[in-house]
């Protein structure tokens, strides 16, 4: 049947015929009764693939008569190319009037499937549907892409801190606090002395909070308080701890340079590495540590000059670098300490005269710079230490007298350096002790060397020396 031809009324069944009596009057009106006439096995104006032959014929009866006097726009659905299997033997004909010619397009009667009736076409029920497939006029579906459960990964054998029974694998920071600590602690043989309490060990089954010595606060490492642990190498992997505060790893036998990466712990307020082996120089890093209030890095064999950046710890209190091999002049960075309260450099090899800078130190209260090689003269700016309750100056080549504003303090250890007790012009050596004139010039010239702010003897040789 070719699209938009009326079906006459003779070619089809009558009980189509009754159910198609109200003859729609517009093409929405004639997909709406194909659709009430046939049901979900017309949908959109085509056929489910498996709708059977005698239902085609019927349905295809049935929007015939409601196409007529409309223009045809259901028929398509019926085209050839959509349903192939609707050329299948039609029965139509077998219950037609024979007197009645048969119609151009009617499809052929079978001669091997007897006729059969076909009755009225069953209004669809929601309770049982008709079996229905996807159309071409229907959007695919849509595949969704499979779900991906992510699991806790397993834990590294030798790796502690990738188990959550030690550190909670959510928490990356502390995660990586705690690989900073255990490479720290891999480095070391001391595990008799970390592990010793099985409440306190190192271990892949021992939560981090309680790892000896450890302090964990809002989920990030703070503290660390190592003291006589035996300890042999002060690994640069601490230098991650960004946000601790507290280091302490003293009474040990930390030996090598102090790691440079001690710089990027700027929230330490606290830095104690004494009594170990520490060699090399003093890292000028340190003076990134603006937050320290405390530093001691006394009893080891620290060398060269005291580095200027210290002076940027304008919130030092304490600052102990006593015991070392420390050489050089007393830096006037220190000068610009305004907070500190507790100055000890002493039994050190500091040399060259004193720096006038440091009498700006009106906190300070205790001063040591006793065993040293310092020279000149105690300055007169040294005398607005008007804080100071102890002064050691003792062990040195300093000349006296020391400012009078230094009266006042409690305890002062200072003896006047005199190289030269004996005056050398009343020796035979130096001058013929029967020329008294030349005896007073011997005197006179003795008074001239000693009003000098430095012992050191004139001349470069021994035999034009000043000096006995």
């Amino acid at each position: 049947m070719e699209v938009g031809s009326a079906a006459p009324t003779n070619y089809l069944p009558r009980v189509v015929d009754q159910q198609m009596a109200t003859a729609p009057r517009s093409s929405a009106e004639v997909m709406a009764k194909g659709s009430a006439v046939c049901g979900k096995t017309w949908t959109g104006g085509r056929f489910a693939n498996s709708v059977p032959p005698r239902r085609r014929i019927a349905c295809r009866a049935a929007l015939a008569v409601a196409a007529a006097g409309v223009a045809a726009v259901v028929l398509a659905g019926c085209s050839d190319d959509q349903a192939t299997t609707a050329s299948a033997p039609s029965t139509t004909a077998a219950h037609a009037d024979p007197a009645t010619p048969t119609h151009p397009d009617a499809e052929p009667t079978p001669t091997t499937e007897p006729p059969t009736t076909i009755g009225p076409a069953p209004e669809p029920t929601s309770a049982q549907p008709e079996p229905e497939t996807t159309t071409s006029t229907q959007p695919p579906t849509t595949t969704q892409p499979p779900t991906i459960t992510r699991s806790e990964p397993e834990p590294v054998e030798g790796r502690p801190c990738t188990s959550p029974e030690v550190v909670d694998q959510t928490l990356r920071a502390l995660v990586r606090d705690c690989e900073a600590l255990w490479s720290f602690y891999s480095v070391q043989d001391a595990e008799e002395h970390f592990d010793s309490d099985p409440a306190t060990a190192w271990a892949a089954d021992n939560p981090l909070q309680n790892w000896k010595g450890a302090t964990v606060t809002n989920g990030r490492v703070t503290d660390l308080h190592l003291d006589g642990l035996n300890l042999h190498v002060l690994e640069p992997s601490l230098g991650h701890l960004d946000s601790l505060e507290r280091l302490v790893l003293s009474n040990n036998y930390l030996q090598w340079a102090i790691p440079a990466e001690i710089g990027n712990l700027t929230n330490l307020r606290h830095l104690n590495l004494s009594h170990n082996q520490l060699s090399d120089r003093i890292p000028a890093e340190l003076g990134a540590l603006t937050n320290l209030r405390h530093l001691d890095l006394s009893h080891n064999r620290l060398i060269d000059w005291i580095p200027s950046e210290l002076g940027a710890l304008t919130n030092l209190r304490h600052l102990d670098l006593s015991h070392n091999q420390l050489f050089g002049p007393v830096v006037g960075g220190l000068g610009e300490l305004a907070n500190l309260q507790h100055l000890d450099l002493s039994h050190n090899e500091l040399s060259f005269d004193l720096h006038p800078h440091l009498g700006s130190l009106a906190n300070l209260t205790s001063l040591d710079l006793s065993s040293n090689d310092l020279l000149g003269r105690v300055p007169a700016e040294w005398g607005n230490l008007t804080s100071l309750e102890h002064l050691d100056l003792s062990d040195n080549r300093l000349l006296g007298p020391l400012p009078p504003q230094l009266a006042d303090v409690q305890t002062v250890h200072f003896t006047p350096h005199d190289p030269f007790p004996d005056p050398p012009c009343t020796s035979p050596d130096v001058v013929d002790q029967t020329l008294e004139a030349l005896v007073a010039d011997c005197q006179a010239l003795w008074n001239f060397f000693r009003g000098q702010e430095t012992y050191e003897p004139l001349g470069f040789y021994e035999s034009n020396a000043w000096g006995p």
